[in-house]
Parts: structure tokens; C-alpha cells; sequence
């Protein structure tokens, strides 16, 4: 399977960069945070039913666990 993504870079490309002076501020705070590549493969998965609600809650649950795991007992560092 191919699977091709367009992304637009929100920022500018350098400290030199006005990135104002070829987008406007409303423009990049849309693609900041509605339709970031993210949220669209999310919802590109849903539609297709390779993804559920249910399956993304149980993720985020999981995946929070294993972080609080982490915390409280870190991986052993072998040797030092």
C-alpha cells in the first residue's frame, strides 16, 4: 500500500523567514489546529474502518499507563 500525505509547514522556514508576508495569521492557525496530518489520516481511518473510537480511547489509555509505568520504574541502564 502507498499512502500519500500533503502537509503544509505552519511556521516559518528560518529566523530570517516573515512567513506573514505569504500566509496570513488565520490561514496557519487553521492548519496548526484543524487539519493537521494527524487528525486527517484519524479521520481518513475512520472512514475506512480501520480505526474506532473504541479502539482510540482503549489507546489512549494504554498508552498513558505505559507512561506513568516509566516513571515509576524507569528501564534499567545496563552497566553504568
Amino acid at each position: 500500500m502507498i499512502f500519500f500525505q500533503l502537509c503544509n509547514r505552519v511556521g516559518h522556514h528560518s529566523t530570517s523567514d516573515d512567513s506573514s508576508a505569504y500566509r496570513s495569521v488565520d490561514e496557519a492557525a487553521y492548519w496548526d489546529k484543524q487539519d493537521t496530518p494527524i487528525a486527517r489520516l484519524r479521520f481518513y481511518m475512520l472512514n475506512k474502518g480501520w480505526w474506532s473510537e473504541e479502539e482510540e480511547k482503549q489507546w489512549k489509555l494504554e498508552s498513558k499507563q505505559r507512561v506513568i509505568n516509566r516513571f515509576i520504574m524507569p528501564p534499567q541502564c545496563g552497566g553504568i
